[in-house]
């Protein structure tokens, strides 16, 4: 199902929050709060990104899940991040932010309704 909503995160650098919104194309919202880690080279901090993408796995997205980012560009950067769980992907969203550099983290944290 396709879904459009935000992420942000408190800090790409090394690790830091995420938190995400999404509003489904029926009208539930989501809620996600968690955490990661990884390596890169972002300048990114402290900033918020609208996100469009397909979340599948709507009928496991309640509760705890692992979450992948993957960033690149220059001044404006391409942003994938991919949700998922022990029951498989629960969904992928992108977006465009401003920030440079290459990054590859990984978290978790968990979902709930809004």
């Amino acid at each position: 199902m396709k879904v459009k909503g935000s992420i942000s995160f408190g800090s790409v650098a090394v690790a830091g929050a995420i938190l995400c919104d999404i509003t489904t194309e029926d009208g539930q919202k989501y809620h996600f709060k968690g955490g990661m880690g990884g390596v890169g080279t972002t300048v990114s901090v402290g900033v918020t990104i609208p996100i469009e993408g397909n979340f599948s796995g709507l009928s496991h997205i309640l509760g705890s899940c692992a979450v992948e980012i993957l960033t690149a560009g220059t001044v404006l950067g391409a942003i994938q991040i991919t949700f998922f769980d022990l029951q498989g992907q629960i969904g992928t969203a992108l977006g465009m932010g401003i920030g440079g550099g290459v990054f590859f983290g990984v978290g978790g944290g968990t979902w709930e309704k809004a």
